[in-house]
């Protein structure tokens, strides 16, 4: 559906080439939820804009339905937009019309007829559950329902993909999974393709079914989300993980930390799983097969696009030999395991 090939973007400051993206290089699939992560800075809205020729790329090309947009004329962009629609992060309605008349606005631009726009604005309050707030102005509205109007104005014109640019960072916790799954419904209902992009890992950990991690203007990463959520190739990703699981290593066990192991050392290490693997008694059999000690510091499990996923950091403490040959059978096993460090023991 989008296919974006060694797309950059610079921009000159002060006399400066300055690079935002370099050599972008991801494929999205029709009906598919893709996000975007990466830290404030890193390139994400640049790259959306790019998506829609809001910002024109410097180099590469992107094509949509095999069209390359990067190449068209005023007149076909025109057209291929209607094909996609936009979500922003402040809303970007019009203060002095009505919620109806919001949505409206793209379909009267476009020369649609009044009969036909007030059928497909009527769906659209429908889809979006805002028929009883047709007649209101933004500012009579909360963040959720500004966004929800948002929403339905982006499909007013039955836009094959939707590009999401941050659409949830205003809002607060509640409306934000109000809109995640609104969005998740749309997606699954209609069968529209998104690009999403957010600093938020909880929101592409919802509604997302891959992940790309942007770093610098570069993808550095591009997972399953489940793949990222257990095994995290890169630092930029690890670190992206952490904060989202909200585990860290208790701050006694961190001050007795080292990085290399000796005889009065347990083993630290981050256990990820998920599948078959997570109802398995995985820790019992260890204690029992290779007669080590497990002491569980974290633990968290959660569902990740119907999948249960389980991340556990636990320390491990017996002889060397049989620690090594524990790490090794949760690996063959499919877990995944990163050793975190070692942690001192006086006895």
């Amino acid at each position: 559906m989008i296919s974006i090939r060694n797309l950059s973007k610079y921009y000159t400051i002060h006399h400066k080439k300055v690079l935002a993206l370099k050599h972008i290089n991801l494929d999205v699939k029709p009906k598919e939820i893709y996000g975007i992560i990466g830290r404030s800075g890193a390139g994400k809205s640049t790259l959306i804009r790019c998506v829609n020729m809001l910002e024109r790329p410097s180099e590469g090309n992107i094509l949509i339905e095999g069209h390359c947009v990067t190449e068209m004329n005023s007149a076909q962009l025109r057209e291929a937009r209607r094909q996609m629609g936009m979500i922003f992060q402040h809303f970007n309605l019009l203060q002095s019309r009505n919620v109806i008349e919001n949505i409206a606005l793209p379909l009267e631009l476009a020369g649609v007829s009044s009969d036909k726009i007030k059928t497909r604005v009527d769906d659209l309050l429908a889809l979006t559950e805002l028929g009883n707030h047709a007649k209101q102005y933004p500012s009579q509205l909360s963040g959720g329902q500004k966004q929800r109007v948002a929403i339905a104005r982006a499909l007013a014109y039955s836009p094959k993909v939707l590009l999401c640019d941050e659409a949830t960072s205003s809002l607060d916790p509640q409306s934000t999974m109000s809109i995640l799954e609104l969005l998740s419904s749309i997606n699954h209902e209609l069968g529209i393709t998104m690009l999403l992009i957010s600093h938020e890992m909880d929101v592409v950990k919802t509604i997302c079914h891959r992940v790309g991690v942007i770093h610098q203007g570069e993808i550095i990463e591009q997972r399953s989300v489940v793949e990222l959520f257990t095994d995290p190739h890169t630092q930029v990703a690890k670190d992206l993980v952490k904060a989202s699981s909200r585990m860290e290593i208790p701050r006694i066990i961190k001050e007795l930390l080292q990085s290399t192991a000796d005889n009065n050392t347990g083993t630290l290490i981050r256990i990820a799983y998920h599948g078959e693997s997570a109802s398995q008694p995985i820790i019992g059999y260890l204690i029992q097969q290779y007669r080590i000690d497990i002491n569980i510091l974290q633990g968290n499990i959660e569902t990740i696009q119907d999948e249960i996923v389980g991340v556990l950091i636990v320390e491990i403490k017996g002889d060397k030999a049989n620690i090594e040959k524990s790490i090794h059978f949760l690996e063959r096993n499919g877990l995944h395991v990163e050793i975190l460090g070692y942690v001192q023991r006086n006895h």
